[in-house]
């Protein structure tokens, strides 16, 4: 296979892969991936920025990068209402969107 193959396969389809990977390599087989978080790449450039969310007459809502977990996949941002106060952390599967 040649390319990243991780774009091309769901998360499930990629679990499947590798357990089918293990069942055709000999006892000490190697198999050897090419991989980059390309995603947490792009967060990191551009994501941790405030981003003006909406922004209405009675509402101003921005969100912040709070941080994001690798193993899970899953970002965390903070939503807060400038006019209300009113805030939430959120975590999001952005990973997920993407495939779409």
């Amino acid at each position: 296979m040649y390319g990243n193959s991780h774009p091309h396969f769901s998360t499930l389809d990629m679990i499947k892969f590798l357990s089918s990977a293990s069942l055709s390599l000999k006892e000490d087989g190697i198999l050897l991936i090419q991989d980059m978080n390309m995603l947490l790449d792009i967060i990191n450039r551009r994501y941790k920025h405030v981003l003006p969310e909406k922004i209405t007459e009675n509402k101003i809502l921005i969100s912040l990068h709070v941080g994001y977990d690798e193993i899970r996949g899953i970002f965390r941002r903070i939503y807060i209402n400038l006019i209300s106060g009113n805030k939430a952390i959120v975590d999001l599967k952005f990973w997920i969107l993407l495939k779409f």
